[in-house]
């Protein structure tokens, strides 16, 4: 699923009314500090995944929320289409017997009317039935996301599987499998800018059967549940887990591999869009909770990415030899950002405190920097910051800078957007 480039990657707009959030939201955990203790080092690691994957949160809703990738909302469309107001192309195929769709989404800088520069990231998905999604009977899609830097290259490279229950309100579990630059298939390179539609994604293999990744193991496997979509109210849950110090990142093999998890819940509200198409988001969390382990992969409860039909809170199985921090209160959990009409995040600013351990991270865009955002980790006990050098950036994967926690010296690096070392 989707890991593009936050803030320079284009999105599908999150404006569109159909499919909309009438209906009542599945119901949201209430958060209560557990108690559990961590080092500093181990507080601001899980807290610092909650925040990142808040910002991938917003590009997932952005990105993948949209009635327009549903086959439910579709019409055939063989021939790449550029929408000037979204910076977007989409293409729409189907089979001989008009059953299964194939859907792919290009996506163009922001402000590229003509979609004739280099895309940012593209997306496609394989839908297998053109049923209407039931409850019982969920449409399930099949597919991959593919993520470029400025320069072109690509960073990371996402297996999709998406489970559809309804369209309205829009209700989807989805999971993003994300792989590092080392994994990237050939076949993904990025058209030449030039004139639309040969900046289009033509030759990308299809979604049906995705281009296996180089190394087989996933960096981190992103989980969501939602229900609505558009302007208004959202429901999403996330689950995320990791284990730090993989052999795919060869250099940065430092200290014991660690297993990683995160929960969250998100209550996300998208305002209609202003004069010149923008829209504000804005989140109240709740459940928020990290997990460690240093034997063994945290597991999801259910040990599916197919939560169910209405539902989108999201548990871990027992943890093995670690804990489960839910240190969090909703009071202390900001999440807001600005959408372009195309979704493509314009501000974005996010902060969680660890209430127990005395933890605080906070997360911005724009920091002024190349990397685009910058993230700020403090030692409440003691007023200063946790890491050197703070704030640090946020590259894409491959491309951070490495930090040092302060109090005990250990190392740590940035893998992606939502996953710390």
């Amino acid at each position: 699923m989707v890991a593009a480039a936050l803030g320079a990657a284009g999105a599908i707009a999150v404006t569109a009314c159909s499919g909309g959030s009438s209906g009542t939201p599945a119901p949201v955990p209430t958060a209560t500090p557990t108690g559990a203790f961590a080092s500093v080092v181990n507080s601001s690691r899980g807290t610092l995944m909650l925040g990142l994957g808040a910002v991938k949160a917003i590009d997932y809703y952005a990105r993948f929320l949209q009635p327009g990738l549903f086959p439910a909302f579709v019409r055939p469309n063989p021939t790449p289409a550029c929408n000037p107001k979204t910076a977007t192309a989409t293409t729409v195929t189907t089979d001989l017997e008009k059953q299964a769709y194939s859907i792919a989404v290009a996506f163009y800088p922001v402000g590229d009317a003509t979609c004739s520069r280099g895309i940012t990231a593209a997306i496609e998905m394989y839908f297998p039935s053109s049923r209407p999604p039931t409850a019982s009977s969920p449409q399930l899609a099949t597919g991959y996301a593919v993520s470029f830097d400025a320069k072109g290259i690509a960073y990371e490279y996402d297996l999709v599987r998406e489970a559809v229950y309804a369209t309205t309100p829009l209700n989807v579990d989805a999971q993003i499998n994300r792989y590092d630059p080392n994994s990237i298939p050939a076949s993904l390179a990025r058209p030449r800018p030039g004139k639309f539609p040969a900046t289009f994604p033509l030759d990308f293999p299809p979604p049906q059967s995705p281009a296996q990744p180089l190394q087989p193991e996933a960096f981190v496997n992103d989980y969501y549940a939602s229900v609505g979509s558009g302007v208004g109210t959202a429901q999403i849950g996330t689950a995320s887990t990791a284990i730090t110090n993989p052999s795919f990142f060869q250099s940065n093999n430092d200290g014991q591999t660690q297993y990683l998890g995160a929960l969250d819940s998100l209550s996300v509200k998208l305002a209609p869009p202003g004069v010149y198409g923008e829209s504000s988001y804005a989140a109240t969390h709740s459940g928020s909770a990290y997990a460690l382990s240093p034997i063994a992969p945290i597991q999801l409860a259910n040990g599916s990415y197919q939560l169910g039909a209405g539902k989108t809170a999201w548990s871990f199985a027992p943890v093995q030899n670690g804990f489960l921090a839910s240190n969090f209160s909703s009071a202390t959990i900001t999440d807001d950002a600005t959408l372009s009409a195309g979704g493509a995040i314009l501000k974005d600013a996010q902060s969680f405190e660890d209430v127990v351990n005395k933890v605080s991270v906070a997360v911005a865009f724009p920091a002024g920097s190349p990397a685009g955002y910058a993230t700020t980790v403090t030692d409440l006990l003691r007023s200063a910051p946790a890491t050197a050098p703070g704030p640090f950036d946020i590259f894409p994967i491959g491309q951070s800078v490495p930090y040092t926690y302060v109090f005990d010296g250990s190392p740590g690096y940035i893998l992606d957007f939502t996953v710390v070392q």
